[in-house]
């Protein structure tokens, strides 16, 4: 999790420590054009392990897992765009927000380079090093089985 202010309880909007960002979040939400958004958590909202990692869940209410209140936030996918002819029937985004980052944080994504001719590999990986978000798809009992060994598998 990239450092930031602590400003949801009163805390100061200036701190001596600088910041990676002012501002830290995860939503799921419809392509662009739509405006459609259907949940998010902010920096504050997501609780960390002892290393500063993160876990969260994107799935269906009925898939939700049980034991998401140890240290794990769940995200609602939303309903979707629709149904599209020759596509998969529900269509969706995950957005991760790095706002206002600190132009002197290395692994920021804003230091990504734009793909060229000459280095046509994106850099994402690479620039944002322990902060580039990771997925993994897995069933409910799965990640359920795998949480309660407290898994080091996660994302900073």
């Amino acid at each position: 999790m990239p450092t930031h202010p602590v400003t949801r309880e009163g805390g100061a909007f200036l701190s001596e420590e600088v910041p990676q960002v002012q501002y830290f979040s995860v939503s799921t939400a419809a392509a662009p054009p739509s405006g459609q958004g259907w949940d998010t958590v902010y920096d504050e909202q997501i609780p960390l392990d002892e290393d500063g990692y993160y876990t969260i869940v994107v799935s269906t209410p009925w898939n939700r897992p049980s034991n998401r209140t140890q240290g794990v936030v769940w995200l609602d996918p939303g309903v979707g765009e629709g149904y599209y002819i020759g596509a998969r029937s529900w269509v969706g985004l995950l957005y991760f927000r790095f706002q206002n980052p600190n132009p002197n944080w290395k692994n920021s994504p804003a230091n990504i380079p734009m793909p060229t001719p000459k280095n046509p590999i994106p850099q994402d990986k690479i620039v944002m090093g322990p902060y580039y978000p990771m997925a993994r798809y897995m069933s409910k009992a799965e990640f359920e089985a795998k949480f309660e060994t407290k898994s080091a598998n996660t994302h900073k």
